[in-house]
């Protein structure tokens, strides 16, 4: 005797996550963008209303993460929350976009530092000098500092140079790992968080002497 076929799902009840998902970000976008309007800025609790309202939006993110929705989709509506939304909200608030970016790098720099220390136990005490070699690049050529670190007048460079700087500074930070780890490769523990302690700080009084 042939076992009983199990229903299908109804396709709608599979539809309800998505559909959720998308009013969450579609009313967290539409309260951002009302509260970043110029008409409300002299609103008492103003600027708590959208520190709210933007949190809200951000944590639509953290809604998709864990939203039952297949990957490809999750994928699909996180590019639109990212190249799409965000920006539109900087185009009407530029303080937000601010925020978003800054949110972004130290999320990056707390995923990076989550594989040296959590995933490869390393205690890397002077991670953040890795970053500041791509920063302070950037931060030298794009403005009069360069002129005088290098003894040159070609500098600021322009803006759209910014782009191909951020994988050249990308490149310049491994090449310092690199550097920095050949010599310490058996290090473990106290004697390693000393040495990139040392190489944070090395790096700090570097760039701030550059223009003696």
């Amino acid at each position: 005797m042939a076992a009983p076929k199990t229903p299908a799902k109804p396709a709608v009840r599979n539809l309800r996550p998505l559909l959720a998902v998308g009013a969450y970000i579609f009313t967290a976008t539409l309260i951002t963008l009302w509260l970043s309007g110029p008409g409300l800025r002299q609103v008492l609790g103003y600027s708590l209303l959208l520190a709210l309202g933007f949190v809200a939006f951000l944590g639509s993110l953290l809604v998709l993460y864990y939203a039952p929705i297949s990957p490809n989709l999750k994928l699909a509506l996180g590019l639109v929350i990212l190249v799409f939304l965000l920006p539109t909200m900087g185009v009407q608030n530029t303080f937000l976009l601010e925020v978003a970016t800054q949110v972004g790098i130290f999320a990056a720099l707390a995923l990076g530092l989550n594989i040296v220390v959590g995933f490869a136990g390393l205690l890397d005490l002077g991670y953040v000098a890795f970053y500041a070699v791509g920063a302070y690049l950037w931060a030298i050529v794009g403005s009069n500092q360069g002129n005088i670190a290098f003894n040159t007048d070609i500098f600021p460079l322009a803006p759209v140079w910014f782009f191909p700087f951020l994988l050249i500074a990308v490149g310049v930070a491994a090449m310092t790992g690199i550097l920095l780890g050949l010599p310490v490769l058996r290090l473990r523990g106290d004697y390693l968080a000393i040495v990139t302690l040392a190489f944070g700080e090395v790096i700090r009084v570097v760039v701030n002497n550059l223009d003696k």
